[in-house]
């Protein structure tokens, strides 16, 4: 999924039979750096596992929304990128 502004995609994936989001954790192109953490899609909320292995406990991201189900979402930046503060909402869409 690929969002808003320059280095923000978003990889879903199946990695070791596990839903997988992968996260920048910088936007830095030199210096990329990524997160991969656990994830559930179930119905409309979509839920992350921030802390795994330590912790079995999914989290819910209460800002995603679809826009264009299946296609396009949006979400409140700080809920996703731990290191911001702003409350911005980015919109991603499937390339």
């Amino acid at each position: 999924m690929k969002g808003s502004n320059s280095g923000d995609t978003l990889w879903f994936m199946k990695k070791n039979g596990k839903d997988i989001i992968r996260i920048p954790e910088s936007f830095n192109p030199l210096l990329p750096s990524y997160a991969e953490k656990e994830y559930q899609l179930k119905g409309e909320v979509l839920n992350i596992r921030s802390f795994a292995p330590s912790s079995q406990e999914y989290f819910p991201i209460t800002s995603f929304k679809w826009t264009d189900p299946g296609k396009e979402f949006t979400i409140t930046n700080s809920q996703l990128f731990m290191f911001m503060s702003s409350i911005v909402t980015y919109k991603y869409r499937k390339i």
